[in-house]
């Protein structure tokens, strides 16, 4: 029983040192841009997203979930976006859309924006996990999300940061996280540190 025990353990052992040098994880990065003013949010609150590039019901639910335990009954649902093409990235907000948002929406204090930037244009597998195919060789995927905080009142940007993953693949063989996957990982490390910023 023991000679047994002992055969399964090491066979288990094996198998974790092959999956780990087989396996290319992605880097993530935070990259302040600017310094956080958002310590003090009371108030109304919109979240919008813009060209967010998956459907995928379990990780726009994961956002919602996230900003109605930050903020309850003050986070505003906004079914339809009329400000900007949703598709398309918006790569200015300038103060023209916040006073537009805020003449629209005169009960709202603060608009978040979420956007994203990535190289991939279909992230829509549920896998956790996939393999690597011969075609794939040297291949990089690189994802971006900014959080841009405005109070609408004062028209004045009171949290902007970014986070970033890459993962590059420069060999024919291996395991990578899935494209659904990375970007559930950085939006995870930049919601954090919002989340930080506002209840210290």
């Amino acid at each position: 029983m023991n000679i047994l025990r002992i055969t399964k353990t090491i066979i288990y052992l094996i198998l974790l040192i092959v999956l780990n040098s087989c396996y290319t994880s992605a880097d993530y990065a935070l990259l302040k841009k600017s310094e956080t003013k958002s310590n003090a949010v009371y108030g109304k609150i919109l979240v919008l997203k813009n060209n967010n590039p998956t459907q995928d019901v379990v990780f726009n639910k994961m956002i919602t979930d996230d900003f109605t335990n930050l903020f309850g009954q003050n986070l505003t649902q906004k079914l339809k976006n009329d400000y900007f093409d949703n598709f398309k990235f918006l790569p200015i907000i300038n103060k023209e859309l916040l006073e537009k948002i805020k003449i629209d929406n005169p009960d709202l204090d603060y608009m978040m924006f979420i956007r994203f930037m990535t190289t991939d244009s279909d992230i829509s597998k549920p896998k956790t996990l996939q393999i690597i195919d011969y075609k794939d060789i040297k291949y990089k995927r690189e994802y971006h999300i900014l959080f841009d905080l405005y109070n609408l009142n004062t028209k004045e940007n009171i949290y902007s940061n970014e986070a970033v993953s890459i993962l590059e693949k420069l060999d024919a063989s291996g395991i990578t996280p899935s494209e659904l996957s990375q970007l559930k990982q950085t939006y995870k490390k930049i919601f954090k540190d919002f989340a930080k910023s506002i209840s210290q």
